[in-house]
């Protein structure tokens, strides 16, 4: 299974963002998550939310089990967490599951200042840790990670694979493609095609 699939969506259908339907249908139909990182800001809302969003496709011991780690004080740990109830809910359940990650770039910005302010640590410190931490999670053989954000790729580039960046920690796991606009039913195939490798 391909371990990344970034997608960028920056248009509006009807007044609706398209990520988000396009998103939910497709893990509705494949199995998954949809995760809107946009109002998370912390490690522990993330691991509640993952709890919560993930009751209807991971087993209930293993939610009860992620659960006694919302109290962990050391929070790359609960963020740990947070990402790694989807690799072993797949191991579990013996099959693939997608995750998608919409506005995947706030969230590590957001948990980059929190975690910095609260840790006493530079925040590009701290960016780096959570970079080399999602870039474990990415890698997964059984999870598929979708990440959405509506940034142009020259914006995710400065961010995350700069020359000025001494850590690139998503440097070989993320590559650009540029692919011309599908029909819904073509970008359903593909997702699907993908998701089977």
């Amino acid at each position: 299974m391909i371990g990344v699939l970034i997608v960028q969506f920056c248009y509006m259908v009807e007044g609706e963002q398209v990520r988000v339907h396009w998103a939910h249908r497709f893990v509705s139909e494949v199995g998954g998550v949809v995760i809107n990182c946009s109002w998370i800001s912390d490690p522990k809302t993330l691991l509640i939310h993952v709890l919560d969003v993930s009751k209807e496709i991971c087993p209930r011991e293993l939610i009860e089990e992620y659960m006694r780690y919302l109290d962990m004080e050391d929070r790359m740990i609960v963020l740990r967490k947070g990402l790694e109830l989807f690799v072993k809910a797949s191991e579990k359940l013996a099959r693939s599951i997608v995750v998608v990650l919409d506005e995947f770039h706030t969230l590590i910005d957001k948990l980059s200042y929190r975690i910095a302010r609260e840790t006493r640590k530079k925040k590009n410190i701290v960016e780096g840790d959570i970079l080399w931490l999602l870039r474990e999670f990415l890698e997964s053989k059984r999870v598929l990670w979708i990440l959405v954000t509506s940034i142009g790729w020259a914006k995710l580039k400065e961010i995350y694979f700069s020359e000025a960046k001494k850590e690139k920690p998503l440097l070989g796991v993320v590559i650009k493609m540029r692919l011309e606009p599908l029909k819904r039913e073509e970008s359903m195939e593909l997702a699907t095609k993908l998701s089977q490798f």
